[in-house]
Protein backbone atom coordinates (compact mmCIF):
# COMPACT_ATOMS: atom_id res chain seq x y z
CA UNK A 1 0.00 0.00 0.00
CA UNK A 2 0.71 3.62 -0.63
CA UNK A 3 2.73 5.32 -3.30
CA UNK A 4 6.22 6.81 -3.80
CA UNK A 5 7.36 9.40 -6.48
CA UNK A 6 10.56 9.83 -7.62
CA UNK A 7 11.28 13.53 -9.63
CA UNK A 8 14.12 15.18 -11.10
CA UNK A 9 14.94 19.43 -11.76
CA UNK A 10 17.95 20.96 -12.53
CA UNK A 11 20.49 20.04 -9.96
CA UNK A 12 18.21 17.73 -7.36
CA UNK A 13 17.08 13.62 -7.58
CA UNK A 14 13.93 13.15 -4.82
CA UNK A 15 12.63 9.80 -4.05
CA UNK A 16 9.91 10.38 -1.74
CA UNK A 17 7.23 8.09 -0.27
CA UNK A 18 4.20 8.46 2.35
CA UNK A 19 4.44 5.84 5.24
CA UNK A 20 1.38 2.95 5.46
CA UNK A 21 1.26 0.54 8.20
CA UNK A 22 -1.62 -1.89 7.99
CA UNK A 23 -2.99 -4.02 10.67
CA UNK A 24 -5.91 -6.25 9.30
CA UNK A 25 -6.78 -4.03 6.37
CA UNK A 26 -7.00 -0.99 8.66
CA UNK A 27 -4.86 1.57 8.78
CA UNK A 28 -3.85 2.92 12.67
CA UNK A 29 -1.26 5.87 12.56
CA UNK A 30 -1.40 6.65 16.31
CA UNK A 31 -0.90 3.10 17.24
CA UNK A 32 1.76 1.99 14.69
CA UNK A 33 5.77 3.29 13.66
CA UNK A 34 5.59 3.89 10.72
CA UNK A 35 8.10 2.20 8.39
CA UNK A 36 9.51 3.64 4.98
CA UNK A 37 9.53 1.77 2.06
CA UNK A 38 12.80 3.19 0.93
CA UNK A 39 16.10 1.87 1.16
CA UNK A 40 19.40 3.33 0.89
CA UNK A 41 21.97 1.11 -0.89
CA UNK A 42 25.25 2.50 -1.17
CA UNK A 43 24.42 5.88 -3.18
CA UNK A 44 21.13 4.03 -4.92
CA UNK A 45 17.71 5.37 -3.07
CA UNK A 46 15.05 2.26 -3.94
CA UNK A 47 11.70 2.21 -2.64
CA UNK A 48 9.53 -0.83 -2.92
CA UNK A 49 6.29 -1.14 -3.37
CA UNK A 50 5.31 -4.62 -1.95
CA UNK A 51 4.00 -6.47 0.69
CA UNK A 52 5.65 -5.15 4.29
CA UNK A 53 7.11 -9.05 4.61
CA UNK A 54 8.39 -9.07 1.05
CA UNK A 55 10.22 -5.94 2.10
CA UNK A 56 11.95 -6.74 5.39
CA UNK A 57 13.32 -10.07 3.05
CA UNK A 58 14.39 -7.23 0.82
CA UNK A 59 16.19 -5.36 3.55
CA UNK A 60 18.16 -8.54 5.31
CA UNK A 61 19.27 -9.25 1.39
CA UNK A 62 20.42 -6.10 0.58
CA UNK A 63 22.29 -5.99 4.30
CA UNK A 64 24.55 -8.76 2.89
CA UNK A 65 24.98 -7.53 -0.32
CA UNK A 66 26.69 -4.76 1.78
CA UNK A 67 29.55 -7.11 2.55
CA UNK A 68 31.00 -6.57 -1.29
CA UNK A 69 31.64 -4.41 -3.77
CA UNK A 70 28.70 -1.78 -4.80
CA UNK A 71 27.02 -2.92 -8.43
CA UNK A 72 26.99 -0.82 -10.92
CA UNK A 73 23.39 0.48 -10.79
CA UNK A 74 23.87 3.07 -13.75
CA UNK A 75 22.17 1.65 -16.75
CA UNK A 76 18.79 -0.57 -17.36
CA UNK A 77 20.98 -3.53 -18.10
CA UNK A 78 22.99 -3.41 -14.96
CA UNK A 79 19.73 -2.60 -12.79
CA UNK A 80 18.03 -5.43 -14.22
CA UNK A 81 20.94 -8.05 -13.20
CA UNK A 82 20.91 -6.98 -10.37
CA UNK A 83 17.36 -7.80 -9.37
CA UNK A 84 17.60 -10.70 -11.09
CA UNK A 85 20.16 -11.85 -8.43
CA UNK A 86 18.24 -10.67 -6.17
CA UNK A 87 15.22 -12.69 -6.92
CA UNK A 88 17.17 -15.53 -7.26
CA UNK A 89 18.09 -15.22 -3.84
CA UNK A 90 14.69 -14.71 -2.62
CA UNK A 91 13.48 -17.46 -3.87
CA UNK A 92 15.97 -19.81 -2.52
CA UNK A 93 16.90 -18.11 0.50
CA UNK A 94 13.22 -16.70 1.63
CA UNK A 95 10.91 -19.12 -0.06
CA UNK A 96 9.72 -16.59 -2.29
CA UNK A 97 6.91 -18.59 -4.27
CA UNK A 98 6.96 -16.43 -7.66
CA UNK A 99 3.76 -16.36 -9.80
CA UNK A 100 3.59 -17.43 -13.72
CA UNK A 101 2.51 -13.89 -16.13
CA UNK A 102 1.78 -14.34 -19.50
CA UNK A 103 4.94 -12.68 -20.20
CA UNK A 104 6.17 -16.23 -19.57
CA UNK A 105 8.63 -14.74 -16.58
CA UNK A 106 8.28 -15.74 -13.12
CA UNK A 107 6.73 -12.61 -10.81
CA UNK A 108 8.22 -11.70 -7.62
CA UNK A 109 5.06 -9.22 -5.21
CA UNK A 110 6.88 -5.74 -6.03
CA UNK A 111 7.12 -2.76 -7.93
CA UNK A 112 10.73 -0.59 -7.38
CA UNK A 113 11.60 2.98 -8.06
CA UNK A 114 15.54 3.00 -8.38
CA UNK A 115 16.77 6.48 -7.86
CA UNK A 116 20.58 7.59 -8.14
CA UNK A 117 22.82 9.92 -9.87
CA UNK A 118 22.47 8.19 -13.44
CA UNK A 119 18.67 8.55 -13.37
CA UNK A 120 15.13 7.42 -12.37
CA UNK A 121 14.35 3.55 -13.02
CA UNK A 122 11.17 1.66 -12.28
CA UNK A 123 11.44 -1.61 -12.25
CA UNK A 124 8.07 -4.29 -12.95
CA UNK A 125 7.50 -7.68 -10.99
CA UNK A 126 8.80 -9.24 -13.78
CA UNK A 127 12.05 -7.57 -12.87
CA UNK A 128 11.72 -5.35 -16.27
CA UNK A 129 13.47 -1.90 -16.09
CA UNK A 130 12.21 1.46 -17.59
CA UNK A 131 14.17 4.77 -17.65
CA UNK A 132 12.27 8.16 -16.84
CA UNK A 133 13.96 12.03 -17.79
CA UNK A 134 12.08 13.49 -15.22
CA UNK A 135 9.62 11.83 -12.76
CA UNK A 136 7.59 8.90 -12.36
CA UNK A 137 5.45 7.15 -9.87
CA UNK A 138 4.53 3.80 -8.41
CA UNK A 139 2.37 2.85 -5.83
CA UNK A 140 -1.83 2.05 -5.11
CA UNK A 141 -2.05 6.11 -5.84
CA UNK A 142 0.50 6.42 -8.87
CA UNK A 143 -2.46 7.55 -11.64
CA UNK A 144 -2.84 10.25 -9.14
CA UNK A 145 0.52 11.10 -8.68
CA UNK A 146 1.29 11.21 -12.20
CA UNK A 147 -1.32 13.58 -12.96
CA UNK A 148 0.20 15.95 -10.50
CA UNK A 149 3.44 16.22 -11.40
CA UNK A 150 2.00 16.38 -15.45
CA UNK A 151 0.10 19.03 -14.10
CA UNK A 152 2.79 20.91 -12.41
CA UNK A 153 6.48 20.19 -13.71
CA UNK A 154 6.21 22.79 -16.33
CA UNK A 155 5.31 25.29 -13.58
CA UNK A 156 8.90 24.87 -11.99
CA UNK A 157 9.55 24.20 -8.23
CA UNK A 158 12.49 21.96 -6.50
CA UNK A 159 12.06 18.68 -6.80
CA UNK A 160 10.94 18.21 -3.12
CA UNK A 161 8.47 20.79 -3.71
CA UNK A 162 6.95 18.53 -6.66
CA UNK A 163 7.16 15.58 -5.08
CA UNK A 164 4.86 16.69 -2.09
CA UNK A 165 2.55 18.15 -3.80
CA UNK A 166 1.94 14.89 -5.91
CA UNK A 167 1.60 12.90 -2.90
CA UNK A 168 -0.73 15.69 -1.72
CA UNK A 169 -3.12 14.82 -4.41
CA UNK A 170 -2.93 11.00 -3.59
CA UNK A 171 -4.33 11.84 -0.20
CA UNK A 172 -7.03 13.67 -1.75
CA UNK A 173 -8.02 10.39 -3.58
CA UNK A 174 -6.57 7.56 -1.99
CA UNK A 175 -7.79 6.51 1.43
CA UNK A 176 -5.06 4.25 2.49
CA UNK A 177 -2.56 7.41 2.48
CA UNK A 178 -0.17 7.59 5.27
CA UNK A 179 0.39 10.88 7.45
CA UNK A 180 3.84 10.76 7.17
CA UNK A 181 6.21 11.85 4.16
CA UNK A 182 9.53 10.16 3.92
CA UNK A 183 11.83 12.51 1.19
CA UNK A 184 15.43 11.02 0.27
CA UNK A 185 17.41 13.62 -2.11
CA UNK A 186 20.52 13.55 -4.14
CA UNK A 187 23.18 15.85 -6.30
CA UNK A 188 21.52 15.65 -9.98
CA UNK A 189 24.62 16.05 -12.89
CA UNK A 190 23.63 19.15 -14.72
CA UNK A 191 23.27 18.42 -18.70
CA UNK A 192 25.49 20.19 -20.82
CA UNK A 193 24.02 21.65 -24.05
CA UNK A 194 24.15 20.13 -26.83
CA UNK A 195 25.85 22.12 -29.49
CA UNK A 196 27.37 19.78 -31.98
CA UNK A 197 23.80 18.10 -32.88
CA UNK A 198 24.99 14.81 -31.69
CA UNK A 199 24.41 13.02 -28.77
CA UNK A 200 24.27 15.47 -25.25
CA UNK A 201 26.94 15.23 -22.93
CA UNK A 202 26.04 15.05 -19.16
CA UNK A 203 28.92 17.09 -16.86
CA UNK A 204 28.71 17.95 -13.59
CA UNK A 205 28.59 21.24 -12.12
CA UNK A 206 32.34 21.76 -11.55
CA UNK A 207 32.61 21.03 -15.33
CA UNK A 208 33.48 17.43 -14.83
CA UNK A 209 32.27 15.56 -17.95
CA UNK A 210 30.45 12.40 -17.13
CA UNK A 211 31.83 8.95 -19.10
CA UNK A 212 29.62 6.61 -20.57
CA UNK A 213 32.06 3.17 -20.70
CA UNK A 214 30.51 0.17 -22.47
CA UNK A 215 31.61 -2.86 -20.95
CA UNK A 216 30.55 -6.61 -20.90
CA UNK A 217 27.89 -7.43 -18.45
CA UNK A 218 28.38 -9.54 -15.58
CA UNK A 219 26.38 -12.61 -14.69
CA UNK A 220 23.75 -12.02 -12.29
CA UNK A 221 25.05 -12.31 -8.56
CA UNK A 222 24.41 -14.73 -5.96
CA UNK A 223 24.13 -14.24 -2.27
CA UNK A 224 25.25 -17.28 -0.01
CA UNK A 225 24.16 -17.35 3.77
CA UNK A 226 26.75 -16.47 5.77
CA UNK A 227 29.72 -16.32 3.80
CA UNK A 228 30.67 -13.20 1.80
CA UNK A 229 29.37 -12.58 -1.52
CA UNK A 230 30.72 -13.69 -4.78
CA UNK A 231 29.83 -14.62 -8.23
CA UNK A 232 28.83 -17.89 -9.59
Amino acid sequence: MGTMVAVRSESTFVLAADAVNLVEGMIHPSLNVANSCIIKFWDTFIGFHSTYGYQQCVEMALAALMLRSPPALDSKLEIKKFFQGLHDHLKTQFQLNPTQQPSGFESGPMNALVVNRHGIFKVDATRAVYEFKNYWAVGSAETFALGALHATFEAGGSAEFLARKALAACGEFESNRGREVYIMSLAAPVLAPNLSGGPANGSHSKGQTLQVVKRKLDPPISIEKGRKLKKP
